[in-house]
């Protein structure tokens, strides 16, 4: 009896598998990095796995809504923005978030979006365009890797330090090597006592990012406000100016949420 108790208890903490789920999962993280998209053929070959195999996991994550098909290659949907903006945490951002991202758009006639943490990366969940006829904007519902913007800076460096020793422990060799580039970790403290980033922008020339945390009530990052400034002769204000209306907004968000910042 004492044996078989033992062997039950065994089998309850051995790791179960589901090679369905696997394939499906491998399929939606290749996508999630690949832009342009990816044919059945290549997907198969990064995945090393047989056409048939990941034939299967597309019919069944297209019919699902999970996937699109452009030309021949496969995309990742906006459904995945849609199940997140369904969250009641992140509904509840949105909802007092964007009448005052709104207003900072108008004020400054510069673009901004929201941005929250989704593993290593990035994720847009809200997005204002410049009210002006030309304007830089992030797209809805993108994911960009967390060294590469902002948004991720700011949410790394307001992390508290196990959660950000937590995630640059996720990082891989070679993102290793981007950050030192970057000068991160070092730099995060930096931005910590600063309360914001503003930096020229690693995509696009002659705009400036300026990003600053959302705190939640319980004082916890919860997204990064970041303004794309493009300097053109219809803009508003200067960029000193939209600073600190940046800073003000996202301070409102905060106070919104429960988290009193003054």
């Amino acid at each position: 009896m004492h044996k078989k108790m033992n062997d039950s208890v065994g089998s309850t903490t051995r790791k179960y598998t589901s090679p369905a789920s696997d394939k499906a999962l491998d399929v939606l993280e290749l996508l999630s990095k690949t832009e342009a998209g990816l044919t059945q053929q290549e997907l198969a070959k990064a995945l090393g796995r047989n056409v048939t195999e990941v034939f299967r996991v597309l019919v069944t994550l297209e019919e699902r809504g999970y996937l699109l098909r452009e030309d021949g290659k496969y995309i990742l949907s906006d459904k995945f923005f849609e199940l997140a903006y369904r969250h009641p945490p992140v509904e509840r951002l949105l909802l007092e978030a964007l009448p005052i991202m709104r207003s900072l758009a108008d004020q400054t006639g510069q673009s901004c979006h929201l941005a929250v943490r989704n593993n290593m990366n990035a994720l847009i969940i809200g997005q204002v365009s410049s009210p002006l006829p030309i304007g830089i904007g992030a797209r809805l519902g993108a994911l960009i890797p967390v060294l590469e913007t902002t948004s991720g800076l700011v949410l790394l460096a307001f992390e508290d330090d196990s959660s950000r020793e937590r995630w640059l422990g996720q990082l891989s060799p070679s993102n290793m090597s981007f950050a030192a580039q970057r000068g991160i970790p070092g730099r995060l403290d930096e931005v910590r006592k600063a309360g914001f980033v503003r930096e020229a922008s690693t995509t696009i020339d002659g705009v400036t990012n300026i990003g600053a945390p959302v705190f939640d009530l319980t004082g916890q990052v919860q997204a990064s406000l970041t303004m794309l400034f493009l300097t053109q002769k219809a803009m508003y204000v200067p960029i000193d100016t939209a600073q600190e209306m940046l800073l003000a907004a996202a301070r409102n968000i905060s106070n919104a949420l429960g988290m009193k910042v003054f």
